[in-house]
């Protein structure tokens, strides 16, 4: 009788460690899920920002394109200025206004910034002076302006 009573709890003993490998396995994949979840969704919040600062770099350049339209001596004068700044929603925008071809053609660069992530966006502006006309002959994004454009913050 004793003999049964012996074999009932060694069957006991052995389930300990399969109940342990079991869990062990479930907190694994619930960690590893937390970690896979919070990846994606910082990597969704990055782009969603780099979205946003291209929209305010597209904003900035569309504005410097109406000072363009509305002040002939842009960028000289004060309402159209070389260097500015304009702030889109949570963003701000720096533009720059540079003459390229003497009274014929003007490089607008915009700088979008959003939590830290910049793009920016080239446009260019060609003048028709006995007509007092504007064309915009050149609208794109750009990885690097170059020497052309002039941080609104240094």
């Amino acid at each position: 009788m004793t003999a049964g009573i012996r074999e009932g709890r060694r069957g006991g003993a052995a389930a300990l460690p399969v109940v342990l490998i079991i869990v062990g396995i479930v907190l694994e994949v619930i960690v590893g899920g937390a970690v896979v979840s919070s990846l994606l969704s910082s990597t969704m919040a990055d782009e969603q920002a780099s979205m946003a600062a291209l929209g305010v770099a597209r904003s900035g350049a569309e504005d410097a394109i109406v000072r363009i339209n509305t002040y002939v001596d842009c960028p000289e004068s004060s309402h159209c200025p070389a260097t500015s700044t304009l702030t889109v929603g949570n963003g701000e925008a720096c533009i720059n206004i540079n003459e390229t071809v003497a009274d014929q053609e003007l490089t607008i660069y915009s700088k979008g910034t959003v939590q830290d992530r910049e793009r920016f966006i080239k446009a260019v502006v060609e003048i028709s002076l006995p007509e007092s006309s504007t064309k915009v002959s050149e609208l794109k994004e750009v990885e690097d302006p170059g020497s052309g454009f002039i941080d609104c913050g240094t």
